[in-house]
């Protein structure tokens, strides 16, 4: 990259050869180049905090959802591990699906909809003879999906 008046030159590093110039070369005015690579460095920050902050709403969900369901189903850690997943799923599902629709309240329903979905899946999976059904295993799954969607659609 080297400064040509008030333009600057990018070479494509791909085809980069310190003895020769490249053929393939680009001009941009230095505004334009500057104002690229802050527009590039700021969504990068963005998505690292964003990120960031997905996993602590997840967190906090998770663990509102853990002290409900010990006080709700108390020395049951199965139910426990029901509203563990049931958040994880909703978690991800949802900040997933923000992410790609850029479309928050989207992105909340359908991460506390595949949560409260794999739920009632496994239930229909444990009634067909592979375990043991039991409609609490659902509500505590769907309790952890509920409590990380809402903890999601906080404004922080």
């Amino acid at each position: 990259m080297s400064s040509i008046g008030n333009s600057i030159r990018i070479e494509n590093l791909n085809s980069f050869s310190p003895k020769e110039p490249s053929p393939n070369l680009v001009f941009a005015k230095k505004e334009e180049a500057i104002s690229l690579a802050d527009g590039y460095e700021n969504k990068s920050s963005y998505s690292l905090g964003r990120g960031i902050t997905a996993v602590a709403k997840v967190a906090a969900g998770l663990a509102i959802s853990d002290a409900m369901t010990r006080e709700i189903y108390p020395n049951q850690r199965d139910k426990r591990l029901h509203s563990l997943v049931g958040g994880l799923i909703s978690g991800a599902t949802g900040e997933v699906t923000s992410a790609l629709t850029d479309n928050k309240l989207l992105g909340i329903l359908a991460g506390v909809g595949a949560g409260i979905l794999a739920g009632a899946a496994k239930e229909i999976v444990d009634k067909q003879g592979y375990g043991t059904p039991d409609k609490r295993d659902f509500y505590a799954t769907a309790l952890g999906s509920a409590t990380v969607g809402l903890t999601l659609s906080l404004p922080f």
